[in-house]
């Protein structure tokens, strides 16, 4: 049976710190290395904050998409609802989209790109 070998990549700092080359001269011996992070851990617990962001952002997708759906079809936004809910929900809809291109935007005026959902290389110090 020929030898294997298996090398876990957790991140691109990481894996250019990893001795490949020591897996290739000891194949039978396990080879264990550490990984220290610089980044700070996060906590299970979400704020309010995160939590209200991520139940805005799941109720204010579908909400634009329908309302796009009715002005192409009808060729009018969502009618008003009741005591207008509906047509406010759309409204609060839109706000919240503006409010994430003008974070996008300030991102990339103060950076010059937009940065990713991950950290980035700077973050692993």
């Amino acid at each position: 049976m020929a030898a294997t070998s298996r090398m876990l990549l957790l991140s691109p700092i990481s894996a250019t710190k990893l001795a490949i080359n020591d897996s290739l001269r000891r194949p039978n011996k396990l080879i264990v290395k550490k990984i220290v992070s610089m980044a700070k851990e996060s906590s299970d617990s979400s704020s309010i904050v995160e939590k209200a962001a991520i139940v805005g952002g799941l109720i204010s997708t579908p909400v634009i998409g329908w309302s796009l759906y009715t002005l192409k079809t009808t060729g009018c936004g969502l009618p008003s609802g009741p005591a207008g809910s509906i047509g406010a929900l759309e409204g609060f809809s839109y706000l919240s989209l503006v409010a994430i291109l003008v974070v996008f935007g300030l991102q990339y005026l103060d950076q010059g790109y937009i940065p990713g959902p991950l950290p980035a290389d700077q973050c692993f110090g």
